[in-house]
């Protein structure tokens, strides 16, 4: 095209000969020429207009391509994840992973609360019992005592014990039997009708639990202490259970005659 014109320079056409000749076709050629100047112009920036304006969706489409990938990917690691824990859900017991097992906050919060409310109620009751036990103690004659009846020797082995001690007078011993020396054994007084000072000193042992003296601020930071000791003992044992995984055990027949006669062991079980 460039040696085109330089030719078209060098030696005008008919056209430019003729235009030279009109001055009416020459402006009209001229006109018609800055024309189709305008209309390139007009394309040329309609183009560029559009170059921008696709760069501008290449570089959405881009970035939502992107975000889609990531999604996408989050959601594959959660379908996996899923896929993982309905897989150990259909685990049989004896082969589920132990290392899953773990303990959310607020089962942690309610454990914490149960073993509180069990131990202090154990608390309690062993105050109580204590009380009790101090109260009878001293109400009731000592072993050393020796104003204080001698113990009854009681059968409680049955027929089938060979192995009892001589001094016994009677191998056999009837249920009654039993309940009365028993209760003989436990008050420390032989068989017979009570007297009335024995009955007015058990009378005023009843009722005598009370709570006077009782720190709550000690008992409680111990109850505290207590439940993180217990915690501790949870997460210990969890951590052991990794060592167990794969075991089985095994439970054999029940054994009869193990510890002599007429009696038998429970069942036993082997690892």
């Amino acid at each position: 095209e460039l040696d085109a014109l330089k030719v078209s320079l060098a030696f005008p056409s008919d056209d430019t000969a003729a235009a030279n000749a009109d001055p009416e076709a020459l402006s009209k050629r001229i006109t018609l020429l800055e024309s189709d100047l305008r209309t390139a112009t007009c394309n040329v920036t309609s183009a560029a207009e559009r170059s921008t304006s696709l760069e501008q969706k290449i570089t959405a489409l881009t970035k939502l391509h992107r975000d889609a990938t990531t999604a996408s990917q989050t959601k594959d690691k959660e379908l996996t994840d899923l896929r993982s824990q309905l897989q150990r859900q259909h685990r049989p017991s004896h082969v589920r992973d132990a290392s899953s097992f773990d303990l959310q906050d607020d089962e942690i919060e309610e454990g914490q609360l149960q073993t509180r409310i069990r131990t202090l109620e154990a608390e309690n009751f062993d105050l109580k019992r204590g009380v009790w036990r101090d109260r009878r103690a001293e109400l009731q004659p000592g072993m050393h005592d020796p104003d204080a009846p001698e113990y009854e020797d009681v059968d409680l082995n049955g027929p089938d014990n060979h192995n009892g001690r001589g001094s016994f007078a009677r191998q056999t011993s009837s249920f009654q039997d039993v309940i009365s020396s028993g209760i003989s054994a436990f008050t420390g007084r032989t068989k017979g009708v009570a007297s009335p000072q024995q009955n007015r000193q058990r009378n005023m042992s009843v009722g005598l639990l009370s709570e006077d003296g009782f720190d709550e601020e000690a008992f409680r930071l111990a109850q505290e202490e207590e439940s993180k000791r217990r915690i501790e003992r949870v997460k210990e044992v969890k951590r052991g259970l990794e060592g167990w995984r794969g075991w089985r055990v095994d439970l054999s027949e029940l054994r009869t005659g193990g510890a002599g006669a007429g009696r038998e062991c429970g069942p036993v079980f082997e690892i």
